[in-house]
C-alpha cells in the first residue's frame, strides 16, 4: 500500500500496523469498522483529524486498530480491545482507548478513555 508506506516514512517509520478481521476462516480479510462515536480526548481527536482532512483513500480507510484484545469462552462474541481509530495503530499509548464488541468484532464502541488492561472473567464479567 503506497499511501500507507508514504505516511509511515513521513514519520520515520518503515512499517505501519493495522488490524483486520476475517469472518470466513481466513478466506477474506477486512479492516475493523471504526465506532460511530469515538472518544472525546484530544489525542483521539488528533488521530481522527487525518481521517477527516481527506488524507484517506479507498485503499487506506480510517478504521479501528488494536494493540491488544481479549475474549473468553464464557462470554461468546464479547471482545475487549485497546487501540485507536485512524489510518494505523498509534505507538503512543496516550492515543489508545478501550473498545467493546458484543458481536464477535463486527461493531465496536468506546467504553474507556486511555489505555487500560481488561480481562474477561469466568462468567463473562470484565475486570
Amino acid at each position: 500500500d503506497a499511501s500507507a508506506a508514504a505516511a509511515g516514512e513521513a514519520e520515520g517509520q518503515r512499517f505501519v500496523l493495522r488490524t483486520y478481521i476475517s469472518v470466513n476462516m481466513g478466506l477474506a480479510w477486512q479492516p475493523l469498522t471504526a465506532p460511530s462515536a469515538t472518544a472525546d480526548t484530544g489525542a483521539a481527536k488528533a488521530l481522527q483529524a487525518e481521517c477527516s482532512e481527506g488524507k484517506v483513500d479507498a485503499q487506506s480507510p480510517c478504521s479501528l486498530h488494536l494493540a491488544r484484545w481479549s475474549s473468553a469462552a464464557a462470554a461468546p462474541g464479547v471482545l475487549f480491545g485497546v487501540g485507536n481509530v485512524g489510518l494505523r495503530l498509534s505507538e503512543n499509548p496516550e492515543h489508545h482507548s478501550v473498545f467493546l464488541s458484543r458481536d464477535a468484532g463486527l461493531t465496536w464502541k468506546v467504553v474507556l478513555d486511555g489505555a487500560h488492561l481488561v480481562t474477561i472473567l469466568g462468567h463473562g464479567d470484565a475486570l
